[in-house]
């Protein structure tokens, strides 16, 4: 095993961690394990554990990613296809949908709050895309 170190700073707040991980293994076969939390940012100032500091900052950006995704995924008609650096067709919003999020809240208790700029979601989307947050690690006001 070939022990690497990543130090992560998340775009959803100011914490700083690091993670460790083996290189020999494949990409989509890793598993990354908390391994120090460097920064801890007053919006996570009330947890004190900080394997859990870890689990709620990494809950976070999932759900914020899984969002964007679901959004491509139940509302098709927002979705574009683009091209990646590798030549591989991915799927993405429409250039004219902006993505705005944020998080409320502090501590254990913060919500991701989505808005997507440029798009207004009919009934049946808005109830999909609930019922996908639904099954999210944090709440989700979708605006």
């Amino acid at each position: 095993m070939a022990k690497k170190i990543t130090r992560w700073s998340p775009d959803t707040c100011d914490c700083v961690i690091e993670y460790a991980w083996d290189d020999t293994v494949p990409q989509d076969e890793r598993t990354h394990t908390f391994h120090k939390l460097v920064r801890q940012c007053d919006d996570h100032a009330g947890i004190e554990a900080p394997q859990e500091v870890h689990d709620h900052v990494l809950a976070e950006n999932q759900t914020k990613n899984m969002l964007h995704s679901a959004v491509i995924a139940h509302v098709p008609r927002l979705a574009h296809e683009d091209v990646d650096a590798n030549g591989n067709k991915v799927p993405v919003l429409h250039p004219t949908v902006d993505y705005r999020w944020s998080f409320s809240g502090t501590g254990r208790n913060r919500k991701l709050v989505a808005d997507f700029h440029g798009a207004a979601f009919n009934a049946n989307e808005r109830a999909a895309l609930t019922q996908a947050a639904a099954s999210f690690a944090k709440p989700v006001d979708l605006r």
